[in-house]
């Protein structure tokens, strides 16, 4: 059968995984592109997951997943998911900005 889903689904995951990794660069937040998930991978600035994930949602009303839940190595990062449309992952990081 066709296709055509599965590759406007690439392009779609693809433009948010952009928007996402370009915005938290230029906030000064250095975080590599993933190549193959629709999760983004970001080191916390102090190392303590749960303290910024707790401060992203109480002072920029983002939600992003502490490493820590993932196990001891998740330690010092957070997660963030692109299945949000981009418009909300542009808003996300200009929250972000306000409080970073």
């Amino acid at each position: 059968s066709s296709q055509e889903c599965v590759m406007e689904n690439l392009r779609i995951y693809g433009e948010r995984r952009e928007v996402l990794v370009n915005g938290l660069n230029r906030l000064g937040m250095p975080c590599k592109k993933p190549m193959a998930t629709f999760y983004v991978w970001l080191k916390v600035p102090g190392g303590d997951s749960m303290e910024f994930a707790n401060m992203l949602l109480e002072k920029a009303a983002v939600v992003c997943t502490p490493g820590i839940g993932f196990g001891e190595h998740g330690e010092g990062y957070a997660r963030f998911a692109l299945t949000q449309p981009v418009a909300r992952i542009r808003e996300a990081l200009d929250r972000m900005e306000k409080v970073l």
